[in-house]
């Protein structure tokens, strides 16, 4: 079974996929991808016009490679930490997409922080679920959104979802 990360993965191919197909012809896109590990989604997005591109992960070996891998991709990405204080994840700040590719469990604890950081209208792209964790993850986030599986490949989903514009009901 390949690393998560290296592209090569069902759950990162989910997300380059679905990255392809959210891009907007002539609107410029912000993209937030949270659990970046070594920023292959990040610089994907970059590569397809997003900015501004942030990503975060809470492991700072994560953050010094993807920094490195954006450099030699000539991306310009804001890889921050989750405990800096960063601008880029301030309360304020709001993404038209928000991506994550890290397990059902942190998806789930994180699904408050996770919707917060979505733009109204915007979309979320969560992969790195098992197929049987896929209702329970479409549950947690169903308070602001409705989730849907987009893919499945090799007992991996990828859910995706659009934050309801304001005043609209799911």
């Amino acid at each position: 079974s390949q690393a998560f990360g290296t592209g090569q993965h069902a759950t990162t191919s989910f997300c380059l996929r679905q990255l392809a197909g959210a891009r907007k012809a002539g609107k410029t896109q912000s993209f937030l991808d949270i659990g970046t590990g070594s920023g292959i989604l990040a610089i994907a997005a970059a590569k397809l016009g997003c900015n501004p591109v942030v990503g975060t992960d809470i492991d700072p070996q994560a953050m010094l490679a993807a920094r490195s891998n954006a450099q030699i991709n000539n991306t310009v990405i804001q890889f921050v930490l989750p405990n800096d204080n960063a601008p880029e994840l301030a309360a304020e700040m709001k993404y038209d997409i928000v991506m994550a590719n890290i397990l059902a469990n942190p998806l789930q604890v994180l699904a408050p922080a996770l919707v917060n950081k979505m733009r109204p209208g915007g979309k979320i792209v969560l992969s790195g679920v098992l197929a049987r964790q896929a209702e329970e993850v479409i549950a947690t986030y169903s308070q602001w959104l409705r989730l849907e599986v987009w893919k499945e490949s090799e007992g991996w989903v990828c859910l995706h979802g659009t934050l309801p514009e304001q005043g609209a009901k799911v």
